[in-house]
């Protein structure tokens, strides 16, 4: 499996640049239209110069974790549920019910840690690219728009609509990638359910910037200057005078 963040996009912060790649953090995405995410012919055209938002998300995670990225895949992980033996009425079983049903917990227990790490990295790269998408929206790195079903230029959403301290009211925004025009355009308070609910779409220079590599500078052509010497001059050599 290729390495994660095999080239660093231009725009990602310092502190994911270097970022160890491990799974354990408490990271979890939070709620979305699986369906919807998954089946990509449901998905908005991308208009002229623009990408829907959840293209955007696909190529950022690409670029982060390269070939171990699937966001489907990733989306369909679920959480692995932990056994609860309190919840089993052990006091009332016969001692051979309640052998064979602590067999059963242990073995529940096996699947369950066999599976929640899958479930942790699922969760982790998911947050990561939400994460940094909804960064670069909220300072105006990443330039989104709203644009409706119909004809007509999109309209502009402005970054502080991007600037949640709540994870869970900032989901709304990836739950299908809808805004309403009223939203976009500064009122915070609306929820997102009026008639003129259209897609977001990011600016698509701003997103090819930002997943651009950072340059290096190129080394200098020019040749090196050097003080000329007085052999190279022509001028005689000095001779040293002797002490005196």
């Amino acid at each position: 499996m290729a390495a994660e963040n095999p080239v660093a996009p231009r725009g990602c912060p310092a502190t994911l640049q270097g970022a160890s790649t491990g799974c354990g953090a408490k990271m979890t995405f939070g709620n979305v239209d699986r369906p919807f995410w998954c089946n990509r012919v449901d998905w908005p055209r991308d208009i002229p110069g623009h990408v829907f938002l959840l293209r955007a998300f696909d190529r950022l995670g690409k670029a982060f974790f390269g070939a171990s990225w699937d966001a489907g895949r990733d989306i369909l992980v679920s959480e692995p549920r932990r056994p609860d033996p309190k919840a089993m009425a052990l006091a009332t079983m016969s001692a051979e019910a309640r052998a064979e049903l602590n067999a059963l917990i242990e073995s529940e227990a096996t699947v369950y840690e066999r599976l929640l790490p899958n479930w942790r990295c699922a969760q982790h790269r998911l947050s990561r690219v939400r994460d940094t998408l909804a960064d670069w929206a909220a300072t105006g790195q990443l330039e989104t728009v709203w644009k409706g079903d119909g004809p007509g230029a999109p309209v502009p959403i402005k970054p502080e609509m991007w600037q949640f301290g709540d994870t869970a009211l900032l989901m709304a925004r990836f739950y299908r990638g809808r805004i309403s025009r009223r939203e976009a355009v500064g009122n915070p308070d609306r929820t997102g359910l009026d008639s003129d609910n259209g897609w977001i779409c990011v600016v698509q220079a701003s997103l090819d910037q930002l997943l651009s590599p950072p340059s290096e500078a190129a080394p200098s052509t020019e040749p090196i200057a050097t003080a000329p010497s007085a052999r190279a001059n022509g001028a005689p050599d000095k001779a040293t005078p002797p002490p005196r």
